[in-house]
């Protein structure tokens, strides 16, 4: 099945299954999505659609083997992952549900400068400026 065909990583795959609501991945900071390997559990045909503000897509995904999907998207605060597919399943599957395995999911936090940082950064700018305009003759 996916469940051990999708996993990339080993011990941190995660798996978000039957017929639960989409999972959402926010943050209060921006990051950026970079990209995860998607798989689909039991069911043969599955879709994987993906949504962040105005940027989606939709993604096949097979239970045989791993999905890499890059995105690169920036400046993210809040990802839905949405499963749906076909009524075949896996055949010792009790269950068809859209069980979504995820897996090395790569996300870039972006960091901020504090404004402690930004304003002594300015002070030493002025400092500079004042600096040279003394030794520049009138």
């Amino acid at each position: 099945s996916g469940m051990v065909n999708g996993t990339v990583s080993g011990e941190y795959a995660a798996f978000a299954s039957y017929g639960n609501p989409p999972n959402v991945i926010s943050s209060e900071t921006p990051f950026d999505l970079v990209g995860m390997y998607l798989t689909s559990a039991f069911t043969v045909g599955m879709n994987v659609s993906i949504y962040s503000g105005s940027q989606s897509i939709s993604v096949p995904v097979s239970f045989h083997t791993p999905t890499y999907v890059e995105l690169n998207w920036l400046d993210v605060t809040s990802v839905v992952f949405s499963a749906t597919g076909s009524d075949w399943c896996y055949p010792t599957s009790y269950s068809c549900q859209q069980t979504l395995v995820m897996d090395s999911l790569v996300i870039d936090h972006r960091s901020v400068p504090e404004p402690g940082t930004l304003a002594l950064f300015g002070i030493g700018l002025l400092g500079m400026a004042s600096a040279r305009r003394r030794r520049q003759p009138s």
